[in-house]
């Protein structure tokens, strides 16, 4: 090998190692540090497309842990932009998803609605991929419960429980049924929030989850 093969493919190491390690720190919660690495790191040439996507990916859920929504805001249009001729759509779908929270958070109702419903329907009819929509449909009804439109909420939390009871994602269903018996509790649907309840015991009991039984009794004392 060339001394210029050695030293890009030692590049390609370096920035696949910087990579794993800011996975490791997004995974344990400490966004500052995952930003400032990330932030500091120049993928060489040889990178194939999936690190710059891997380094996309963890920055908009490193700004999204920091709740810096402004930037989460700016580098999803600026994202968006790079990749409207791309053919990521797993990727797309989460940038519209990060850029509808920092809008949402930002009180942009109307686009981040846009933004949520364009990463549900890119991550089920482009990517199809029906559990990364699971999330953006969860947010998009908690947006709602906090606007008071309970109706709307409860529509988007009952398909979110549908899918991911479906695809076997125990942690978004759990999610969505919080949802579900919060709204329903606010809106007056009793028999609809105990139903909610009762899903969260079920998996609490067959022991999937610890620590169910606990949010239930927090939202039974309501």
């Amino acid at each position: 090998m060339s001394q210029r093969g050695k030293a890009s493919s030692g590049g390609t190491h370096s920035a696949e190692h910087a990579l794993n390690s800011a996975r490791g720190l997004v995974g344990a919660g400490k966004y500052f540090d995952a930003l400032r690495l990330l932030q500091t790191l120049e993928l060489p040439p040889s990178a194939p497309p999936t690190s710059h996507s891997i380094k996309l990916e963890l920055t908009l859920v490193a700004l999204h842990g920091l709740g810096d929504w402004t930037a989460l805001g700016e580098m999803g249009r600026e994202s968006l932009q790079l990749l409207r001729e791309s053919g990521d759509h797993r990727l797309r779908a989460l940038v519209h998803g990060h850029l509808g929270v920092a809008l949402m958070r930002s009180g942009s109702i109307k686009a981040a609605e846009e933004h949520f419903r364009a990463a549900i329907h890119i991550a089920i009819w482009d990517a199809e991929a029906r559990a990364l929509a699971v999330p953006h449909r969860r947010r998009l009804a908690v947006m709602f419960q906090t606007l008071g439109r309970w109706s709307q909420s409860l529509h988007e939390t009952r398909y979110a429980i549908e899918e991911a009871r479906e695809l076997g994602l125990t942690d978004q269903e759990l999610a969505a049924l919080t949802v579900s018996a919060v709204v329903a509790w606010k809106s007056g649907r009793l028999d609809e929030m105990l139903s909610s309840l009762e899903r969260m015991e079920a998996l609490s009991e067959s022991g999937k989850r610890p620590g169910v039984a606990e949010r239930v009794a927090v939202l039974r004392r309501r």
